[in-house]
C-alpha cells in the first residue's frame, strides 16, 4: 500500500521553477540603422521546462535604448541576440554605454524567478562594416 501512496505523490508533483542560472551581456554589441539600434548579445541561463523573457536597456548619455527578447529555457547558458531601439530623434554612436537587463522566468503561466543585473564597466557599442 506504502507504494502506491509514493507513486499518486509522484503522478501529482508540480515541475520544478524555471531558475535562472546565469545571465550577463557580451562585452560589445554592433550599431545598426544608422545609430538607431544596436544589436546586443546576452548569455541566458534557466533551467528547464520554463520560458523566459528579457529585457534590455542601453543607456549612452541621454539617449537610451530599449529591446526584449523570449525564449524557452534549455537548462544550459545560450547567447541570444536582442535588438535596442532608441526613441524617435535620438541615436546612439560608437564608444561604451551603460547595459541593464531584467530576466524573468515562467513555468506554466507563473512567474518562477526575477533578476536584474548591469554590466560591469557597460558594453562598447562598435560600427560594424555594410
Amino acid at each position: 500500500m506504502p507504494a502506491l501512496v509514493v507513486s499518486a505523490a509522484l503522478a501529482l508533483a508540480e515541475p520544478a521553477d524555471a531558475a535562472i542560472t546565469g545571465n550577463t551581456f557580451a562585452p560589445s554589441a554592433a550599431l545598426r540603422g544608422g545609430g538607431r539600434a544596436a544589436a546586443v548579445c546576452i548569455v541566458i541561463g534557466c533551467e528547464t521546462p520554463g520560458t523566459f523573457a528579457v529585457e534590455v536597456t542601453v543607456r549612452q548619455g541621454e539617449t537610451v535604448a530599449t529591446g526584449s527578447r523570449h525564449g524557452r529555457c534549455t537548462g544550459e547558458a545560450e547567447t541570444s541576440r536582442v535588438v535596442v531601439h532608441t526613441e524617435a530623434g535620438e541615436s546612439l554612436e560608437a564608444g561604451t554605454a551603460a547595459a541593464c537587463g531584467e530576466a524573468t522566468t515562467k513555468t506554466r503561466g507563473r512567474v518562477d524567478n526575477r533578476r536584474s543585473w548591469c554590466r560591469h564597466g557597460g558594453i562598447t557599442i562598435q560600427e560594424v562594416a555594410p
